[in-house]
């Protein structure tokens, strides 16, 4: 398995390793607003990625956002390691059942 992580930066990710081998999406500064360039470089990224892959979100909300929905996407669900004080927490959110039809 592997844990997706936004963007390598000074935090310590060390302990999420129990989950995974840790993947970075990106590295150093990024233009938040370069977000076509964003889902070039996660697609390339995700290309090997698992449903039982893991997503540690970190950085900007809009790198975020686009690694979410691409998770889901390809997999139709997401499985999120999310950092608090006592450790990583795991959140799943399945996709499979959400209707796609229009309302109204």
């Amino acid at each position: 398995m592997k844990v997706y992580i936004t963007n390598k930066s000074a935090h310590n990710y060390s302990d999420a390793k129990r989950y995974g081998e840790l993947v970075f999406l990106s590295e150093g500064a990024i233009n938040k607003y370069n977000t076509s360039q964003m889902v070039r470089q996660f697609e390339e990224v995700f290309k090997d990625s698992s449903p039982d892959d893991y997503f540690l979100p970190t950085s900007l909300n809009i790198m975020n956002c686009i690694a979410s929905a691409l998770l889901a996407i390809q997999h139709k669900k997401v499985n999120f390691l999310l950092y608090s004080s006592k450790g990583y927490v795991v959140r799943q959110i399945d996709f499979t059942n959400i209707s796609t039809e229009e309302k109204g």
